[in-house]
């Protein structure tokens, strides 16, 4: 089970985990509530060397909140034309089935990721997940903060966590 609790450990799961395969993803959904509806409408996914090797918005079953595109700025527009996840999916479970991978608050990537697939009729992959949010909490020693240099873009959130485990890594307050 995953658990940082303090600096140190918080630095040395950072040096560990950007000396492996592990991957970084994010996603901007339809929704921040685990609700039936809400879907991944982006997904980005990094190796920690931060090549990118996803990044792909989605049409989704439902309309989006217009709660939600204020926070990421997707609107229904943007992506009408866009494939389903459904469509893409072979690629999206062949790149994640098995993997490691790193989120910052991975609990809500994670759910979200299987809820789309079980709206889409999908075999949910098999993942490792780890938070870089708790990590980051016990580097820093206090509570939940935002993402450094997050923006609510798929892709620079995956960015902005390899920089945030990068510092982690160097013992450098991002």
């Amino acid at each position: 089970k995953f658990w940082i609790d303090d600096r140190l450990s918080a630095i040395l799961w950072a040096r560990e985990t950007l000396d492996s395969d592990t991957i970084i993803l994010d996603t901007e959904t339809t929704g921040l509530r685990h609700y039936d509806n809400v879907e991944v409408i982006e997904l980005a996914v990094i190796n920690v060397s931060g090549e990118v090797l996803y990044n792909q918005r989605f049409k989704p079953i439902y309309k989006i909140p217009r709660g939600a595109t204020e926070i990421h700025k997707i609107t229904d527009k943007a992506v009408a034309k866009m494939p389903s996840f459904k469509d893409e999916y072979q690629k999206i479970y062949a790149m994640l089935n098995g993997k490691k991978i790193i989120a910052y608050n991975s609990p809500f990537d994670s759910e979200v990721i299987n809820r789309t697939c079980q709206l889409y009729q999908l075999v949910e992959p098999c993942c490792r997940w780890e938070c870089a949010m708790r990590a980051f909490q016990a580097f820093k020693g206090g509570s939940w903060d935002r993402l450094p240099g997050g923006t609510h873009g798929a892709l620079d959130d995956c960015r902005a966590v390899l920089n945030l485990l990068n510092a982690m890594a160097k013992d450098e307050f991002p």
